[in-house]
């Protein structure tokens, strides 16, 4: 291909000199009449951001029009990349501007139409007879859209309409299509790029007690900065209702959402409410979060406290939650000082009795972050105050920690000194009724130093990289009967050194094992068993293993183990392993396994149990399996299946899980089925028990 001459250029631009977007021609043949420009043989033309390339352009001044037929290939930066049999501009605007009241008016509007059209166009891909652009309005015709190039998934309509600045549109008579086979027929669908308002995808099946259920949500776009969701849900069980979430930004620091449902449980003396404490016809869900500056807050108030198994029974982290926690935080964390101040009430979510409900009325938590003094001496101090409150009575407690930290070397060695003395006192009817310890107080003192910290090993493919230090602890506190709330009430007597050593494995720059060793030794006689807190005596706690292997990205290894000294067994090891035995391009085959054990000093067995399954793909396909197995009940508690099938632009999936329910000592089961389509997932309860 050759490009014009200077000469041949100039005489081009004369027609076009008013059309100053038009700023290149790029052909191999060039005629030009009075009425008519046209470029033939490999024709490229630049027009206000677009690249035309076709057998044959032509350009007609009077008309304001240009055409381009013949293996037109059109492109806009990383917008638009199609091919067509004939494109054309109509009304070119001749300084390159639109002229807004001409096109309020509908009059020479920039137009853009294309025939039998094939590719990309922003976030679609096109496969239509007519495609039209006018401002941003783009209409097409008689053809298919998909968000995959491959076109796996696709919506085909005899027209679609589409805003492009508004990111929502209509087509008419659609046929979705699945691998170019029919599934879906509605006359009218509505596609939505942007948070506009509508239906969404529906959910429906057999819920966990094998009534049939259907959940249809609508969501509301409000405005820029707030909106809403109302979900329909209907059970032929018994129980109907809906469900409504709101979130809105009222500024950059003030943000609330609420969970709000109401339901009707038509269901009394069946279904779920056999075996309960007490029937309930109308139920509830208040819940919410937000904040306000430093101001946190949230609730969740149910009105049963089976609501969220029975409402949630397809989400496993709800289903089997044990509380919920409504809250007011206030945080103030500055260079020097954190505050915390907070308002907590814990809802039992085990028990019909709200006199066992947890309220913290209140909590002030204080922390002065460390002021360094003299000599390298810093200091800092914790302290808290809290109010339990339960069953008509309140429990205070106070905490007050100030601690010293100052650090020496000895020789070479650097060593960290802290003195923590400390006071914790309670009051309240609870200390008397149950004969608790008032207070506690004592000084806790603390050394810690690293005693090497190298490479043990270090060659061109290998190096082994040690870290160990050794931490003494000294409280002389003796054991006091304390109520035990959280952390800050297990105060106990120590007289501890503890060893730890930190050993990473690199081969040829990768770190393929890491293990961790601690061995605590109490100068005191006596220390309380880890896995079931029972009092030992002896000065040896038990040594505490963790090791990791990952060579490589086939198979990797997991251990941890405590092994008890004076029993002399291991008390507790975990072991898990995963192994890709089968690594190709059409199939992944990974194998996997784990073993839990723990016992107490009679031999008596607080876990032991094991699972093991498999996980890979074959081509476009996926799945899984997995069974997990208690010793100590001598039955399989979770046996879980997937397998779906998914391409870039729709997937399906079926997933059927059993787990063995430890309360009623009953095995429940579920099967989902989803079917996602360009992205939108409908999801089938396809039964349970």
């Amino acid at each position: 291909m050759t490009k014009l001459t200077l000469t041949g250029l100039f005489l081009l631009a004369i027609p076009l000199i008013g059309y100053s977007s038009l700023v290149s021609l790029d052909a191999e043949e060039v005629i030009k009449t009075p009425r008519v420009v046209i470029a033939k043989k490999k024709a490229t033309i630049t027009y206000r951001g677009y690249q035309l390339t076709a057998d044959e352009i032509s350009f007609y001044p009077s008309k304001n029009l240009l055409v381009a037929k013949g293996n037109v290939k059109l492109k806009k930066d990383n917008e638009i990349d199609l091919t067509a049999a004939e494109v054309l501009f109509i009304n070119l605007p001749q300084t390159g501007k639109v002229d807004k009241k001409k096109t309020k008016k509908g009059q020479k509007q920039n137009v853009l139409v294309a025939y039998d059209v094939r590719g990309k166009f922003q976030n679609f891909y096109l496969n239509v007879e007519y495609l039209e652009k006018r401002g941003n309005l783009l209409i097409a015709k008689r053809g298919c859209v998909s968000q995959c190039r491959d076109f796996d998934a696709q919506v085909c309509a005899r027209s679609f309409v589409f805003n492009l600045q508004e990111g929502l549109g209509n087509a008419r008579n659609v046929v979705v299509k699945i691998e170019n086979t029919p599934v879906i027929y509605t006359p009218l669908y509505r596609i939505a790029t942007k948070r506009k308002s509508g239906f969404l995808a529906p959910s429906f099946g057999l819920d966990s007690y094998g009534n049939f259920i259907y959940q249809q949500p609508f969501y509301w776009a409000i405005d820029n900065h707030s909106d809403a969701t109302f979900t329909a849900d209907l059970r032929s069980g018994g129980m109907y209702g809906i469900q409504t979430e709101f979130r809105k930004y009222f500024s950059s620091d003030f943000y609330i959402e609420t969970h709000n449902h109401y339901y009707q449980d038509e269901a009394k003396n069946k279904y779920w409410w056999v075996g309960r404490d007490f029937y309930r016809r109308n139920r509830y869900l208040l819940q919410g979060e937000g904040y306000y500056g430093k101001l946190q807050f949230g609730w969740a108030y149910p009105s049963d406290p089976y609501y969220y198994y029975d409402i949630f029974f397809n989400k496993e982290q709800l289903k089997y939650l044990s509380f919920t926690q409504s809250y007011i935080t206030y945080t103030w964390n500055t260079r020097y000082f954190l505050t915390n101040w907070r308002t907590v009430y814990f809802y039992d979510l085990t028990t019909t009795d709200r006199s066992n409900d947890l309220f913290l009325l209140p909590d002030g938590y204080f922390y002065l972050k460390p002021i360094p003094l003299k000599g390298g001496i810093s200091f800092d101090l914790t302290s808290e105050a809290t109010n339990f409150y339960r069953n008509n009575s309140s429990l205070w407690r106070f905490v007050f920690k100030p601690r010293f930290r100052f650090s020496k070397v000895l020789g070479t060695t650097p060593i960290t000194f802290y003195v923590e003395p400390y006071l914790i006192t309670y009051d309240g009817k609870e200390i008397w009724q149950n004969n608790l310890n008032k207070s506690a107080s004592s000084v806790k003192f603390t050394a810690r130093s690293l005693l090497y910290n190298f490479d043990l090993v270090k060659s061109e493919k290998f190096s082994w990289f040690s870290l160990w230090e050794w931490v003494y602890s000294y409280d002389p506190i003796k054991n006091k009967n304390l109520p035990i709330f959280d952390i800050q009430d297990e105060v106990f007597r120590q007289n501890m050194l503890t060893l730890r050593g930190l050993n990473d494995f690199n081969y040829k720059g990768r770190k393929f094992a890491e293990w961790l060793i601690e061995q605590p030794y109490n100068f005191y006689n006596g220390y309380t068993l880890p896995t079931s807190g029972e009092l030992m005596k002896g000065h040896w706690l038990p040594l505490k293993s963790y090791l990791t292997l990952n060579p490589n990205d086939d198979w990797s290894l997991y251990n941890t183990i405590y092994y008890d000294h004076q029993l002399a067994k291991i008390i507790y090891q975990s072991t898990g392993a995963s192994w890709r035995i089968i690594n190709s391009d059409d199939l992944q085959l990974r194998i996997k396994g784990g073993y839990v054990y723990s016992e107490g000093a009679n031999n008596e067995r607080y876990s032991d149990q094991y699972y093991y399954g498999f996980e890979g793909s074959y081509k476009k396909a996926k799945f899984k399996f997995q069974v997990n197995h208690d010793n100590i009940l001598g039955k399989d508690t979770r046996i879980y299946t997937e397998v779906g099938y998914y391409r870039n632009c729709w997937g399906i999936s079926l997933s059927v899980e059993r787990d063995y329910n430890r309360d009623n000592g009953k095995y429940e089961w579920q099967a989902f089925l989803t079917l996602s389509i360009m992205f939108h997932p409908l999801t089938v309860y396809l039964g349970g028990s």
